[in-house]
């Protein structure tokens, strides 16, 4: 009986079967060009250090992947530079404020010039601490408290916001200004915003506390627009001496579109950030609403709760006051949804907004060839090529690399690169030719394969 043999074209269509598995699969472009990359900023450096240390543009999370693998730093000579990715302070449990009731001075004035043409004579401790305080007034000024002189100067750790505390069933709607000084002569501004306690319904919004930037700070004084119940305590928020704070936030504004549902609105940060705090702005005016906050990475993944809060937008003698930004866990994303309550009647004419606070990461590069340096991002395909921060800074120690010069970004430039979109356009990837016709030619050698073991099925004889 002879056997059937398989024709040459049996093993070139193996074959072929083979080849479009191994050409999907993707090379690691470490040994990359700055021409392989949609966008670049030049970085500019001064004097002559091996490390510099730049913060992230926010243009750079607008084309970069999440994960930041694609970033590249080149010099004039073309060749890429070792690099880092670093935090802008050590990882640490975090912090826990104690707080510290501290004296406070009424500074008789009129409330609605603040401490404009006051004259104020302050006695004091030989150690610093303000015994009494006296204010002479203008003749035009009308009887009242102006403000309030706060002391801090048996505080020798930096502190991060103040509570006042009034007697219970006040009304207060009144916006503040903060102010610090070293030597009670030179003021400068610290902090503004609202102060409330107010009833309606049953329910109560109350905002008691002024928060700012943690710093140490002998003397404080408070205006305020309209006068303030009398105060009961004046109470400081103190943070450890060995605590490490972190940077400014930088902020990210957009206005929200229209939802699926009623009372939903959907915002398109435009780039992957991870925020610490978010503020909704609400519009139209005198409007108190519970809101949910979501968020998610990419279009298709699910909604992430973030945020239950009540935002306002409160209007009196031509004052606005809008609900404060709030601290969060930190959210990483790029589409935020808003969602109202229908109980507190309609979202009011206009589209609300959502601010974003968010901390840039920041690039630890070696300084070796001619400069201006080039940072380039914008790389679906890149492989990702930075080194831990220990193995590229000698002798690491945590938090060094914020210690190190920085370097200024300018304007970015267009590198002609493939672009690789923020999360959430991944999905919408260009079209790979070469890998649909590899694909074609797979799908079509497995129907021959079956086609002719069907055929050589039917010629071959039954068994005896």
């Amino acid at each position: 009986m002879r056997r059937p043999t398989l024709p040459p074209v049996f093993f070139l269509l193996l074959l072929g079967v083979a080849l479009p598995g191994h050409a999907e699969r993707p090379a690691a472009h470490v040994n990359d060009t700055m021409q392989d990359y949609a966008s670049g900023i030049p970085l500019h450096t001064a004097g002559n250090a091996p490390f510099y240390r730049v913060e992230l543009p926010f243009a750079v999370y607008t084309q970069a992947r999440p994960d930041l693998a694609d970033l590249r730093v080149f010099n004039q000579e073309g060749e890429r530079l070792p690099n880092a990715l670093g935090e802008w302070r050590e990882a640490t449990t975090p912090v826990v404020a104690e707080t510290r009731a501290v004296p406070w001075f009424p500074v008789p004035g009129a409330p609605a010039r603040g401490f404009d043409g006051l004259q104020v004579d302050i006695r004091q401790h030989r150690d610093g601490r303000v015994i009494a305080l006296q204010s002479r007034l203008p003749a035009s000024a009308a009887a009242g408290v102006a403000g309030y002189l706060i002391d801090l100067s048996a505080l020798a750790t930096p502190v991060q916001a103040l509570q006042l505390d009034w007697p219970a069933g006040a009304t207060v709607n009144t916006r503040v200004r903060l102010e610090a000084s070293a030597d009670l002569a030179s003021w400068s501004p610290l902090a503004e915003g609202p102060l409330l306690d107010m009833r309606h319904g049953g329910q109560q919004l109350q905002l008691r506390r002024i928060g700012f930037a943690p710093a140490r700070h002998r003397y404080l004084r408070l205006a305020t627009d309209t006068p303030l119940p009398a105060l009961t305590a004046v109470t400081a928020e103190v943070l450890p001496a060995d605590s490490r704070t972190a940077p400014p936030l930088r902020w990210h504004e957009v206005t929200a579109r229209a939802g699926d549902q009623p009372g939903e609105f959907r915002f398109d940060l435009g780039a992957y950030l991870e925020a610490s705090r978010v503020a909704v702005v609400l519009a139209g005016d005198n409007r108190v609403v519970p809101v949910e906050l979501l968020v998610k990475a990419r279009e298709k993944d699910a909604w992430r709760p973030v945020l239950q809060s009540v935002a306002y937008r409160l209007d009196q003698d031509g004052r606005r006051i809008d609900s404060p930004a709030q601290d969060i866990a930190p959210a990483a994303g790029r589409y935020w949804l808003l969602r109202m309550d229908p109980r507190a009647g309609d979202a009011g004419p206009g589209l609300p907004r959502l601010r974003i606070g968010w901390t840039p990461q920041q690039l630890v590069f070696l300084a070796r060839g001619t400069p201006p340096f080039l940072l380039a991002y914008g790389n679906r395909e890149a492989a990702p090529a930075q080194l831990p921060l220990a193995s590229l800074l000698p002798a690491y120690t945590a938090g060094a690399e914020t210690r190190l010069p920085a370097a200024t970004p300018g304007a970015p430039v267009a590198l002609g690169g493939r672009q690789a979109p923020a999360a959430g356009q991944e999905d919408h990837a260009p079209v790979d030719s070469k890998r649909l016709v590899l694909w074609g030619v797979l799908l079509l050698g497995v129907l021959a394969l079956a086609l002719m073991a069907r055929s050589l099925l039917r010629e071959s004889p039954p068994p005896a």
